[in-house]
Order: structure tokens, then sequence, then C-alpha cells
């Protein structure tokens, strides 16, 4: 015998996805950053205070007119200088301090508070790497921990400054370089210069040898954390080494045989000026917000445009006065407003703009009817 069961099943499912290409409001509620900056600051050591650079050793001391970031020496044509050039105004200050290692960089930060820098540069390191000893030299988890307490600092206190970074030098090149020189050995041995790398300066000794390739891996791996650290902030741009592989020959290298001279100032303003922003690039990117339903809330995904590239993109509600860098797609309620801004390779900040949720969509129905089984 065939038996029949009949029944009635009603199933409703809810169909509810979506996705909005969202308008922004007419309003900038930030205002664009493009351009040249007009307020500049440097931090370092004695390398950015240009120490020495005119070789006059009956005067020991900083010649900071000659300095590669804000000196206003026409030769050595600084940052500053450049920027000068092209809009005729720039307020530079520099607060580095011969002898200073990378933990003085939140300290020099606080120093230049007042100053409100639109762009700041950063060259530190060398101390940490020249000590008395190769077993002085600070840790590479301890360099890094610094850097990041002073970019913190300096990106709280100004927020939309660009950032730039250049590398530690080589310093092995220098030994390289002079090592055969007795006057350089005689001042290098008197006044205790880089003795982590300079000490016999002459051995050929595997101990010696071995010292000196630890002490420039060290370099190196300074070298690692300033890029990565950098990459970690919108607005910082690092040097991508080029300092670090710039070749060291007498001419660069003042009275003490370990300072830049003149001319060597000169040429850290020419490499790094190429390194760092290009500030003829005036145009800001452009972002762009898509909404998609996702149940009783949206996604929010965040995207940008510009001629040049862009760096990422930042956001924040409106009662809120932190940023947030963008990393991926996040949920926002219904109706909810989002405030965000795009930054571009060169540091171009778009004015910031704020974007509205939608609300959310009524699901519609599909209904199922009767089913039937057979046995």
């Amino acid at each position: 015998m065939r038996r029949m069961m009949m029944g009635l099943f009603v199933g409703l499912i809810a169909i509810s996805s979506g996705q909005i290409q969202a308008k922004p409001q007419v309003t900038v509620i930030d205002p664009p950053v493009v351009g040249y900056p007009q307020r500049m600051v440097a931090f370092g050591d004695s390398i950015t205070q240009a120490f020495l650079a005119d070789g006059n050793i009956g005067q020991i001391g900083d010649r900071p007119q000659y300095s590669w970031a804000t000196g206003t020496n026409a030769t050595v044509n600084s940052l500053a200088e450049r920027i000068r050039s092209s809009t005729g105004v720039i307020t530079a200050t520099n607060v580095a301090v011969s002898g200073s290692s990378m933990n003085a960089l939140l300290s020099q930060v606080n120093t230049a508070n007042s100053a409100n820098a639109q762009y700041a540069t950063i060259l530190l390191g060398a101390n940490d790497i020249c000590r008395s000893s190769e077993s002085a030299m600070t840790s590479v988890a301890t360099y890094r921990a610094q850097l990041i307490s002073g970019l913190n600092q300096l990106t709280s206190n100004e927020p939309e400054a660009r950032i730039f970074i250049a590398s530690i030098p080589d310093i092995f090149q220098v030994w390289q370089t002079f090592k055969g020189n007795p006057t350089a050995r005689a001042i290098w041995n008197q006044f205790n210069v880089c003795q982590s790398m300079f000490e016999n300066p002459e051995s050929t000794a595997p101990a010696d040898v071995e010292r000196r390739q630890r002490v420039r891996q060290r370099i190196i791996d300074f070298n690692s954390q300033l890029s990565e650290v950098c990459n970690d902030y919108l607005r910082c741009r690092f040097d991508q080494n080029l300092l670090f592989n710039a070749p060291i020959s007498p001419t660069l290298i003042t009275a003490d045989y370990y300072h830049p001279s003149i001319v060597g100032q000169q040429v850290l303003a020419t490499n790094l000026a190429q390194a760092s922003f290009d500030f003829t690039d005036q145009q800001a990117p452009v972002s762009t917000v898509t909404f998609s339903q996702t149940h009783t809330t949206w996604q929010a995904r965040l995207s940008a445009s510009d001629d040049q590239g862009v760096r990422g993109l930042e956001y924040r509600l409106p009662n809120q006065t932190t940023w947030t860098r963008y990393q991926q797609p996040f949920e926002l309620a219904a109706q909810a407003t989002l405030i965000v801004r795009a930054v571009d390779i060169n540091g171009n900040t778009e004015g910031s703009r704020a974007w509205t949720a939608p609300p959310i969509n009524q699901p519609t129905y599909k209904l199922f009817l009767p089913f039937v089984i057979r046995n």
C-alpha cells in the first residue's frame, strides 16, 4: 500500500542584502593640509647641529648654520632653505642636541611643542651605536621603544605633521675610509671617538673584525626599526636607508674624522631632500565610503584615490577627537555618522567630511508552499 503524506510548511526567508555608495555631507569639518609647510622642527644629535662642520678646531662646538635640516648657509642649501626658496615662508627650529641618543627624542619633542611643527625631521641613533664599548650600545628593543615613545608624543602634539626619518649613517664606512690615517687614529684614541667601532682601528685580529661587524649589524638593525615603526604612522616617511647606503669620502668628513664637513652637510641636504616629501604636490587625496548592509547594521568600507598614491585613511566618530587608522571594513550602526579623511604619500591630508549610514532596509520575504511526501 502506498501512503501519501501531505502537509503545509510555510517558510519565510528574509532577504535584506544591499550595498550603497554613500555621499558625504558638503561641509568640510577639518581643513585640508597640502603643499609646503610653514613651520619645521629638526630633532637629532650633533649631525643635525653640524658639529665642527667648518673644521675650526680652535672653536669646538655646534655650527647650526650649516645644518642639513635647518641651516641658513647658502652652500649647504638645507631642507628649510629649499622650502624658503620656494615659498618665501618657513620658520625652522632646530632642537637637536649634540651627544643625544634616541632616549632624548621624547624630551626634544616636548621642548619643541610650542613650535607647532607641520614638518619634522629626525636623525638619531649614531650615539646609540658610538659608545665606549660594544657592550654599552643601546639594545634594539630599547631603541625601538624610545622611538615609539617620541613619535607617539609628536603625533599627539601635532596630528597632521609630516615626519621624515633619516637612517643612521654607516659608521663602518668611516672606519674604512680613515683607518690608515695616523691623524684620524690619534684623534679617535685621544677623544675616545666611537670606540665601539674605532677601537684598535688597524687590527685585523678576528675579535676586532667580528666586533666591527656586530656593531655594523646593530646599525642595520636600528635602521630596520626606523623603517618598521615609521610605517605605522600615516604621515611618516623613512629615507629607505639612503643615508646608510651613501658613500663616504674624505671631503665629506670634518677635522674630527667623524662628523660631516660643510660639503658633507650639503650632500646630506641634497640626498635627504630627494628622499623626503614632495611638497610641490599640492593635491589632496579623495576618500570614498561604501556601506554594505549586514542584518541590523552596516559595514563601512573606506577607500581613496590620489594622483601620486594613497598612504592610508583615518576616521573618527563626531564625539571623538582622536583618529583611528583604517585597516579593514568595520560595523557601523544605522544612521550613525562617520568622519573620514585620506592621506597621500606626500603627507597631504584631505579635508575631513562626514558620512552617514543609511537606515536599515526592511527585509523582503519569500513564501514556501505545501510539500508532499510519498512512500
